[in-house]
């Protein structure tokens, strides 16, 4: 799943940032960061593919645990807030996942979705020969919330757009 990931992140970055230049240039307060600061950190979040889970086994008494599992188990206390904060191996196992995104996770779920989402409906226009510019265009709109999306299309696009969603997909809905 990383490399699906990384390589469809990597492919949409340009459209990402078109997607959040035109959000931060319509800001009235411009944040402490510049746009590729933005990018940046939302990148190094989309592309962590290692996850840190806790399992609650009393009297396991495992291994002592290396510092950066302990910091995470500490700032993930209210997960588990009767836990022994100086020796949490004795009641807890770690597990290290890679390539999972848990549900939820606000980055890769949500707004990862919603960014794919937009990413895949703008790829589908300009395959279909709408627009090269969808995200600022006057034959389409597209607006998506995770992984729901609607576009708008004059109906001279319509059959077009969707054709093209046929052909580049498995399902049609």
């Amino acid at each position: 799943m990383a490399i699906i990931d990384d390589q469809f992140w990597r492919m949409a970055r340009p459209i990402v940032v078109q997607i959040l230049k035109q959000s931060y240039d319509r800001f009235k307060r411009k944040p402490n960061k510049d746009l590729d600061d933005i990018v940046k950190q939302l990148y190094s979040a989309l592309l962590e593919g290692e996850n840190t889970v806790f399992i609650h086994l009393p009297g396991v008494n495992a291994p002592a645990w290396p510092d950066d599992v302990k910091r995470q188990f500490i700032r993930d206390k209210h997960c588990h807030p009767k836990a022994d904060k100086e020796h949490p191996e004795r009641d807890y196992i770690y597990v290290r996942l890679n390539g999972t995104t848990f549900s939820g996770h606000s980055t890769k779920t949500t707004l990862g979705n919603t960014l794919r989402s937009l990413a895949y409906a703008w790829g589908y226009i300009m395959e279909a020969g709408v627009s090269d510019t969808p995200w600022n265009s006057t034959e389409v709109f597209v607006i998506a919330s995770g992984d729901d999306v609607v576009i708008w299309c004059k109906p001279i696009h319509a059959e077009i757009i969707r054709a093209t969603i046929r052909r580049m997909t498995t399902t049609d809905t």
